[in-house]
């Protein structure tokens, strides 16, 4: 039996091999964790953009509104000096001022 690993070399790889196991599996659960990490801030980041998005998107319809009533009120304000404008072209025109001697 002189080739064969005795039981206590067998038994002292064995231990080598867990070892090593342990210390990768405890660098595996630190990377999983720096991960989490990770993954939780773009998380948080997404929803902070979202909440800004829809804040956004309420302030340009908001601002839309605004804007047609404006438009509404410049088309309404055009026409009304049109109409005036038509009227004056409509009466009769004098030559200047009359001057009474």
């Amino acid at each position: 039996m002189s080739g064969e690993k005795s039981l206590e070399e067998r038994v002292t790889a064995v231990e080598a091999q867990v070892e090593e196991v342990h210390t990768l599996a405890a660098g595996a659960d630190r990377d999983v964790a720096d991960l989490r990490v990770k993954l939780n801030a773009h998380v948080k980041l997404l929803e902070a953009m979202r909440k800004t998005q829809v804040d956004h998107y309420k302030e340009c319809a908001d601002h839309r509104k605004e804007f047609n009533s404006f438009r509404a009120e410049n088309r309404a304000g055009l026409a009304h000096i049109t109409r005036l404008l038509e009227g004056l072209a409509k009466e009769p025109r004098s030559e200047g001022p009359s001057q009474a001697n």
